[in-house]
């Protein structure tokens, strides 16, 4: 007897699959899941059409139990992947029309301070914190508490300063630590040339709504990291216009 409950079970299985794979598509686990969940179906199909025809009534048991268990697996699995997931979810915003005129002379201060930094070749990250916040990072660092300014975020990154080495956070208007460090990226999609400091600006825009600029000290290149995404190598209108462009978006 054809079985049509198993048939809907089975489209249902598979759009519930698709959804997930889509919700946490970009990430490094989503072709994993792809091919665990082709896997996952084909073993439960063949193993349903084996079980019932040769009448295992203790297996067809198991698999009757067999998906709540896989679910659950995949949710300790794939744990950061959907964090992230709904991250980006709680992240959307339908409208935000412009800049405040706090938030410009601000944006304006860490685009100088970048730009000067950028010439001079001298290495920097900055971090602009969103909604998410980044209290662990801000408590591992130095809290300075200071007004944002260029001059500021410049004397910071100097060579041979105390604070120079990682991450300054800046939330609003305010410089808030220094010398902060970050967890490093584990895609494999970042260019091995590429040192520390960007794989430390993905590896924190992966987990968080922050906005990171990078300066390279070896180039002068100025790159953005946001939500996961590398933005290398940018002049300064572009750098402009894209720093713009992921704070919009927040």
């Amino acid at each position: 007897m054809f079985e049509w409950k198993f048939i809907i079970e089975v489209f249902i299985l598979f759009f519930i699959f698709y959804g997930i794979i889509r919700f946490i598509q970009g990430s490094r686990g989503e072709n994993i899941l792809k091919g665990i969940s082709f896997i996952f179906l084909v073993a439960y199909v063949v193993l349903f059409f084996l079980a019932k025809s040769l009448h295992l009534e203790e297996v067809l048991y198991l698999l009757s139990n067999l998906l709540r268990f896989f679910l659950f697996g995949m949710i300790v699995v794939f744990q950061p992947e959907l964090r992230r997931g709904f991250l980006k979810l709680g992240q959307t915003r339908f409208f935000k029309a412009t800049f405040s005129g706090r938030e410009v002379d601000f944006f304006e201060e860490i685009i100088t301070a970048a730009l000067r930094l950028s010439r001079q070749k001298v290495g920097a990250l900055i971090a602009i914190a969103g909604e998410v916040g980044l209290k662990k990072e801000i408590e591992g660092g130095v809290l300075i508490g200071a007004q944002v300014s260029h001059q500021l975020i410049e004397t910071i990154f100097y060579p041979g300063t105390p604070l120079h080495d990682g991450a300054v956070i800046i939330q609003e208007d305010i410089l808030v630590a220094a010398s902060c460090l970050f967890p490093l990226t584990e895609s494999q999609e970042i260019a091995r040339e590429l040192g520390t400091r960007h794989r430390a600006a993905v590896g924190v825009t992966e987990e968080s709504d922050a906005i990171v600029i990078i300066v390279s000290e070896e180039t002068g290149g100025i790159s953005i990291a946001y939500q996961g995404n590398l933005y290398r190598n940018l002049d300064k209108d572009e750098f402009r216009q894209k720093l713009k462009e992921c704070y919009m978006s927040r």
